[in-house]
């Protein structure tokens, strides 16, 4: 396998914002029914007032764990839904 020291990056595979991934798990939530949030609003960077300068792109590449390793992430979505099938389950 040769070299395999170095930083590798792993997180779910597609994109989503703080916003999505907070409406994604708002509108997937099995007991949605008890939510105190029942709407969310989208906030730019600058709005939210960050103490540090944030990133215009955040995305990991995790090709070289691909390439080394052969491991492709499931997409975030998917990854969601089972952590709600194991709380449910």
């Amino acid at each position: 396998m040769g070299c395999t020291s170095g930083v590798y990056n792993y997180s779910s595979s597609g994109l989503t914002s703080w916003y999505g991934f907070a409406e994604e798990i708002l509108r997937t939530d099995p007991e949605s029914h008890e939510h105190v949030v029942k709407m969310l609003e989208p906030i730019s960077t600058e709005a939210f007032g960050a103490a540090a300068p944030r990133p215009v792109n955040s995305e990991l590449s995790k090709d070289k764990l691909g390439t080394v390793f052969g491991i492709q992430p499931e997409r975030w979505r998917e990854q969601l839904q089972d952590c709600w099938d194991s709380y449910t389950g």
